[in-house]
């Protein structure tokens, strides 16, 4: 922004002042409607045709400073949107990242309650028809216990995202 703003205030600076143009190979500076050739005025010297030429050279070369003012901004415009898409492309990505994430808690969530409950209704199933030695029934319940605690900690996750 700081770029532009010198670049306009030259611009209009040059603008302001004399303006050099060649015409013939010869360099003139342009104040007004006043003509100058190496610091002297040589307005009244020089025929209509000639001034015509100036004048005409001089709104060229305005034109073509113009012109390239405004395509320095274009560029800086689609250079600002472009990163202003990057950065949205950005924030999508790390937002489709961060559910993903939690797709997975979510899973690994239900997936403990699952075993959990699986495993708990073969222990009760198993204990009802009196099938569970007291070694097996220790298994069991060391196994519930295991899974409790992984239920748990899913939970725990779960309740963070």
């Amino acid at each position: 922004m700081k770029y532009f703003l010198l670049i306009v205030f030259l611009g209009i600076g040059v603008i302001a002042n004399a303006q050099k143009v060649e015409s013939n190979g010869t360099i003139y500076k342009v104040k007004g409607d006043k003509i100058f050739k190496n610091g002297e005025d040589v307005t009244d010297l020089l025929t209509e045709a000639e001034k015509l030429q100036i004048n005409t050279s001089l709104k060229e070369k305005l034109k073509k400073v113009q012109e390239l003012e405004k395509s320095k901004k274009t560029k800086k415009d689609n250079e600002k949107a472009d990163k202003s898409l990057k950065k949205a492309e950005k924030k999508q990505k790390a937002a489709e990242k961060e559910l993903k994430k939690n797709r997975k808690i979510q899973d690994n969530f239900e997936k403990a309650e699952r075993r959990y409950q699986k495993e708990q209704e073969k222990y009760m199933r198993l204990k009802e028809k009196g099938k569970l030695s007291p070694v097996a029934e220790e298994k069991m319940l060391k196994k519930l216990e295991k899974l409790n605690t992984n239920l748990d900690k899913a939970k725990r996750k779960l309740k963070r995202s």
